[in-house]
């Protein structure tokens, strides 16, 4: 949300002329599905957001898929939530429902199925047109198939169990299946929490595409700089503020080989360190 608010603005968000809302900090609206609504309309016309969430509903149900196109500026981010290998990664369109939506301006760019905040754990409104737990098959299947098909394919299985740190065979599938379709894997290291630790097995998972002597190692954006992050930029034990997310996202988009202007200042991140 922080990368596509800049794209869509020309600026990076500023919660300090945001005071009513925080884009980064779900957790300030009164619920998930006000959060996408306001998120969904700040990114109109540019963003399709397929998207729902209710309070109680168990991540199996969560659906957050985000397709943002700026034709204009030849400008486009594809958000898939994939929770490791947990549970299924899903969606309530083909890839080609979602081209004709974000290349048709007389469709409405709104989820397919806006429900009511009031609408508690009706599982059965959630009708999936996709689901897996494979990411190559998202991959091979959804991402490959979009128009414009992405360049770059950036990566990160967060704090959830996944097949990856453990299976070489895995790796070297969901790998092939981002270089078969030309597009470029970059992986992101797990994020420090707010006592500035990172769990064992999330190393593992982060070393296995990110260490030197690693058969499936590729370009990482590795964020060592947040082990010194100061706790007044965390809400939560692992979430974070903006300018934070800016940070990352000038970090990554420079990884990619997307660099800014030579007028343009980039924060320091050590200004936000103990």
């Amino acid at each position: 949300l922080s990368l596509t608010y800049f794209l869509r603005y020309g600026k990076w968000f500023d919660p300090l002329n945001n005071k009513s809302h925080h884009i980064v900090h779900e957790k300030a609206f009164p619920s998930w599905n006000q959060f996408f609504r306001y998120t969904n309309e700040l990114l109109s016309p540019m963003e399709y957001c397929d998207c729902f969430r209710d309070e109680q509903m168990e991540y199996k149900y969560v659906t957050e898929n985000r397709y943002f196109l700026d034709k204009r500026h030849n400008n486009s981010v594809v958000y898939i939530a994939a929770f490791g290998g947990v549970h299924q990664i899903h969606g309530r369109l083909y890839p080609e429902e979602v081209c004709n939506k974000l290349h048709n301006p007389t469709m409405e760019l709104q989820s397919p199925v806006l429900l009511s905040d009031n609408n508690n754990n009706n599982k059965n409104t959630t009708t999936y047109k996709w689901e897996t737990r494979d990411w190559s098959w998202v991959v091979r299947n959804h991402i490959a198939k979009l128009d414009p098909k992405p360049t770059d394919l950036y990566m990160n299985a967060g704090l959830w169990p996944n097949p990856f740190w453990n299976n070489e065979t895995t790796r070297i599938e969901l790998l092939n299946s981002v270089r078969d379709h030309d597009m470029t894997p970059y992986w992101r290291c797990t994020t420090f929490d707010n006592f500035h630790n990172r769990f064992k097995k999330q190393r593992r998972g982060d070393g296995a595409f990110c260490d030197r002597d690693s058969p499936t190692q590729i370009e990482c954006q590795k964020l060592q700089w947040m082990r010194r992050l100061r706790s007044e930029y965390y809400w939560d034990l692992y979430h974070v503020y903006e300018p934070i997310y800016r940070i990352m996202n000038e970090d990554m988009l420079r990884l990619v080989g997307h660099p800014f202007p030579s007028n343009y200042e980039a924060l320091d991140p050590r200004q936000y360190q103990m």
